[in-house]
């Protein structure tokens, strides 16, 4: 491991990938999941970063899901850093961009950010608070078409149980 951390992608049994946003990018580009233009190539990588972002911000609340915390720190941190940076932050911008686009998808056409946009749209609300999109049709609208591909539902019928 390059990084002595997990996830790493080993490529033909002798390269590693590691850093998930990077895996995602070369996947993209592997799968021809990569937005046409360099423009919308920054504008994907843009919103994936801004993803990291979120994470990173959302973080003491996912700990206290996995670390095994009490009900009263878990819900401490879901009111007043998880619901704040999901409907003040995450919900408004995301919303914007896709309402921008007007196609479903950030930049015009299926990327490999949709696929990273949705998996978070869809833990904000199974983890989260199922309701807590409901002011943001448009990222509920991508989730859905994104989750129901017929790759990805085949994916989320044999994935192994996880939160995160």
């Amino acid at each position: 491991m390059p990084f002595k951390q997990v996830p790493v992608l080993i490529v033909d049994g002798n390269t590693e990938i590691a850093q998930s946003a990077v895996m995602l990018r070369y996947l993209a580009k592997k799968h021809g999941l990569v937005a046409k233009t360099v423009e919308e190539q920054a504008v994907c990588d843009m919103y994936a970063e801004y993803i990291q972002d979120f994470i990173m911000n959302i973080r003491p609340w996912i700990w206290t899901i996995t670390r095994g915390s009490s009900e009263e720190e878990k819900q401490e941190k879901f009111n007043n850093l998880f619901v704040p940076q999901v409907t003040e932050n995450f919900g408004p911008i995301f919303q914007k961009q896709l309402e921008k686009s007007g196609t479903g998808y950030l930049v015009g056409e299926l990327t490999w950010a949709d696929f990273m946009l949705a998996e978070w749209s869809d833990k904000i609300v199974t983890v989260g608070k199922s309701d807590i999109l409901d002011n943001f049709p448009k990222i509920l609208e991508h989730r859905n078409k994104i989750l129901l591909l017929p790759n990805i539902q085949e994916y989320l019928k044999n994935r192994p149980d996880s939160k995160f």
